[in-house]
């Protein structure tokens, strides 16, 4: 019978919190019992195939038969490790999005600790929008597996998780040049602003490549326009840090 991505009929649901190394024993858990060198080895093999999978054929076409020909492993080695598509999807996603918070935390840290005056904020997150955007367009499995994690139900929870946290690693640079809003108004205003900017950073991922350096210029640009507008609403948030 032909493999379905997270078929609810016979795939646990994965549980909104925690990694996948965290997840109780399940089809749709990772299992990882301390994976020693080879292991992780084996690992980012069968990683390194599924986003080629993906890539070529999106995430319906993760089938775990196809995967073990790519890896050129046997399927019992697979599923030794995963033990379903679902949770190779799950460990792709996570991997990708481990790696965007470190761009976004590298990025927001060159180009926001050392700000000297609070109006040069707006042009800062500018470019940091325009780092994390310069990096997904060179990933080419990124748009698939944000589809998946947008599309499929119980991907959903680690998307919206994902979202929720790189809103909290942003605030207390945020806070730095707002001061006069209130710690509810800066927290809705930093989730709000994540969200959207992923949105975009979507649309463009799926744009033809020639036109998206221009699109990523343009989305710098909001990301700019949108964070002065909030500043302009605490009139305090001016001045020297």
């Amino acid at each position: 019978m032909e493999e379905k991505l997270l078929n609810q009929s016979d795939e646990t649901a994965i549980p909104e919190t925690g990694t996948a190394d965290e997840q109780p024993e399940g089809r749709s858990s990772r299992r990882s019992l301390g994976l020693q060198a080879r292991s992780r080895e084996r690992v980012d093999q069968l990683l390194a195939a599924a986003e080629t999978l993906v890539v070529t054929h999106g995430f319906d076409g993760l089938k775990m038969r196809e995967l073990a020909r790519s890896a050129g492993l046997p399927i019992a080695s697979i599923y030794h490790y995963f033990p379903s598509n679902a949770a190779v999807l799950r460990a792709l996603a996570e991997r990708h999005l481990a790696d965007l918070q470190v761009v976004i935390a590298e990025s927001m840290e060159l180009h926001m600790s050392g700000l000297a005056t609070a109006e040069q904020a707006p042009e800062a997150v500018g470019r940091v929008v325009h780092d994390v955007a310069r990096y997904l367009s060179s990933r080419p499995a990124t748009a698939t597996i944000w589809d998946a994690l947008r599309a499929v139900p119980e991907l959903r929870a680690l998307d919206m998780e994902d979202t929720a946290a790189n809103a909290r690693f942003i605030e207390p640079y945020m806070a730095r040049v707002i001061e006069d809003a209130s710690p509810a108004e800066l927290a809705d205003f930093c989730l709000i602003l994540v969200e959207a900017l992923q949105s975009n950073l979507m649309v463009i991922m799926h744009s033809n490549p020639e036109r998206q350096e221009s699109l990523i210029q343009s989305l710098s640009r909001f990301a700019s326009a949108t964070m002065r507008g909030f500043q302009l609403q605490n009139p305090s948030s001016s001045g020297r840090i």
